[in-house]
């Protein structure tokens, strides 16, 4: 029996739904890596997330500049 591994990432910009190449590459790596392992996303409030399919998603960052303060 083999364990998926817990990943948590933090996003602290929009990338849903994507519009560039790199919101593109973003959503499918996170959907890739929700297959192969326990992945938890944080990012920001407000976005469309029904193309979430493989992972968990937490909307706990506001749309302000100080998403990006340590």
């Amino acid at each position: 029996m083999s364990q998926l591994k817990k990943v948590v990432a933090v996003i602290p910009y929009s990338y849903l739904p994507y519009y560039s190449g790199g919101q593109k590459l973003i959503a499918q790596f996170f959907d890739h890596l929700g297959r192969e392992t326990d992945l938890t996303l944080v990012s920001l409030e407000g976005m469309d997330t029904t193309a979430v399919k493989s992972y968990r998603f937490v909307p706990l960052l506001k749309a302000a500049r100080s998403r990006y303060y340590d």
